[in-house]
């Protein structure tokens, strides 16, 4: 199986690169274009996700499946956070790549928040 990780030098993505790559065939994902690890099983790719959809869709290319594990740090919560998740799902539904996940960590750095809005997290 031939699996891209989107946000593969961020902390999640490169570890799940690490545990992946013992079984599959992996592309690691990022705007950083220097490879965070060598092994054979890894490919690099850079992705921009402020890129159009098209292009993102064009790097998706013989992918069975994809890793969203991107994220800003805070820093381009819409552009990145958002609206490149959103963009990677419409790439990867062109691309006709039937897996997906998406990593979320919604109210992570507030907890405090499950207390306000007990029916939201109920449903997580």
């Amino acid at each position: 199986m031939k699996i891209l990780v989107i946000g593969a030098n961020g902390r999640v993505g490169s570890l799940l690169v690490n545990k992946l790559a013992a079984r599959h065939q992996v592309i690691a994902g990022s705007r950083n274009p220097e490879p965070i690890n060598n092994s054979d099983n890894i490919e690099h790719l850079y992705i921009d996700l402020l890129s159009d959809v098209d292009t993102i869709a064009k790097s998706m290319n013989g992918v069975d499946a994809v890793y969203f594990v991107s994220g800003s740090r805070g820093k381009n919560l819409l552009q990145v956070d958002l609206h490149g998740a959103i963009k990677t799902m419409q790439a990867a539904e062109k691309a006709r790549i039937k897996r997906y996940i998406l990593l979320s960590s919604v109210f992570a750095l507030q907890p405090a928040l499950e207390r306000i809005f007990p029916k939201q997290f109920n449903r997580l």
